[in-house]
C-alpha cells in the first residue's frame, strides 16, 4: 500500500471548524454508473484522502450474528450487518468530529448539487450520523438522544489487491510508567478459526473498544437521487467485549420529540498507530488521483 496522510481527530476538527471548504467532493462528469444509475465521487480533506486516526471508541452495539433471524441488520444483501456501531457519547473526540462533519457535509453537498447539475427538488442529502429513528422502527421520526455512528468494514473484500479492512485483537497487559494502558496485539481467532465476516460478532461485541483505528471517508454515493458519505474502517486494534442480548433499533434512548427529517505479538501498545505502510503527519502520496476509487462503496 502506498503511504497516505492520516489526520488525527484533532486535526480534522480544526479543519472542519476553521476551513470547512477543505472538505471537497471531486466531481467527475464521466463517473461510471453502477446499478440503478448510482454513481460514486471521491471525497477529500485538504486535498488528501480523508483518513482519520481514532482512539478509544466504545462499540455501542456489537456486529450481528448472521444466524439471528430476529436481527433486522441481517438483510438479504448482508450489507447492513457489516457495520461497526457506536454513539456520540461513547466515541470521545471522534464523536465531536462526526457532529461537525455532519454539518459540513450537508452544507457542502448543497453546493455540490449545483456543481453536478443535479435537481435540488429531486436530490436529498443523508445525515452522516443517525439522529432520528427510521421509518421501519416502532417510533419513526423520534429524535435519538445519543446519535448513532456507523462505519462499514469487510474482512474479506479486496480492493486493488488489498483487504478493505484489517483487524487485530488488543489484549490488555497492564500500564506503562506514565499510567497509560498497554496491550499485546495478536491476530484474532474465534473458536479456533481466524476472524471473518461471519464470526466477527464474537470479537466486536457490545462493549468492545476500538483501542485504535483508522476510518476512511472515501466517497460520496449518488443513489436514486440521494447523496450519502461512505466510510469504512481500514485498520483497527479491538479490545474484545462480551456478547450480549439482541438489541433492537428501538432500544436506543429517545426523546418524545419528533422531527420530520428523514498472529503473533506485534506490539506492546495498541494505542500506537502501528500499520507500517501509513504515516501520520505527512503526505507520502505525491501523485493524487482525482478519479473515483471504489473503496467501501457497497
Amino acid at each position: 500500500m502506498t503511504g497516505k496522510y492520516v489526520f488525527t481527530v484533532e486535526q480534522a476538527i480544526e479543519l472542519l471548524t476553521k476551513n470547512p471548504e477543505e472538505f471537497k467532493v471531486i466531481y467527475n462528469a464521466q463517473a461510471k454508473s453502477f446499478a440503478a444509475g448510482s454513481k460514486f465521487y471521491r471525497a477529500k480533506l485538504q486535498g488528501k484522502d480523508f483518513i482519520v486516526s481514532v482512539k478509544d471508541v466504545e462499540v455501542s452495539r456489537g456486529v450481528s450474528n448472521p444466524d439471528d433471524k430476529n436481527d433486522k441488520r441481517n438483510d438479504t444483501s448482508g450489507k447492513m450487518r457489516l457495520k461497526i456501531e457506536t454513539t456520540i457519547s461513547r466515541s470521545g473526540k471522534y464523536g465531536e468530529m462526526m457532529i461537525l462533519l455532519n454539518k459540513v457535509f450537508k452544507e457542502r453537498m448543497a453546493e455540490f448539487i449545483t456543481t453536478a447539475g443535479l435537481s435540488p427538488q429531486k436530490t436529498t442529502i443523508s445525515d452522516v450520523i443517525q439522529t432520528v429513528m427510521s421509518d421501519t422502527s416502532k417510533t419513526p421520526g423520534a429524535k435519538i438522544d445519543d446519535p448513532i455512528i456507523r462505519n462499514g468494514f469487510d474482512l474479506e473484500k479486496e480492493v486493488q489487491g488489498e483487504k478493505e479492512t484489517r483487524l487485530q485483537e488488543a489484549i490488555p497487559t497492564g500500564v506503562d510508567s506514565t499510567g497509560k494502558k498497554t496491550y499485546d496485539i495478536i491476530a484474532p481467532v474465534v473458536d479456533g478459526v481466524a476472524v471473518n465476516n461471519r464470526n466477527i460478532y464474537k470479537l466486536v461485541c457490545d462493549g468492545s473498544v476500538l483501542v485504535s483505528a483508522r476510518v476512511h471517508f472515501d466517497s460520496v454515493s449518488l443513489v436514486k437521487g440521494n447523496l450519502a458519505l461512505k466510510s469504512h474502517i481500514q485498520t483497527a486494534n479491538v479490545l474484545r467485549g462480551a456478547p450480549g442480548k439482541f438489541a433492537d433499533d428501538d432500544d436506543y434512548k429517545l426523546t418524545s420529540e419528533k422531527t420530520t427529517q428523514p498472529t503473533v505479538k506485534t506490539s506492546s501498545n495498541a494505542n500506537a498507530d502501528n500499520t507500517k505502510d501509513t504515516f501520520i503527519g505527512f503526505d507520502n502520496d505525491k501523485s493524487v488521483n482525482d478519479a473515483m476509487r471504489m473503496i467501501g462503496s457497497t
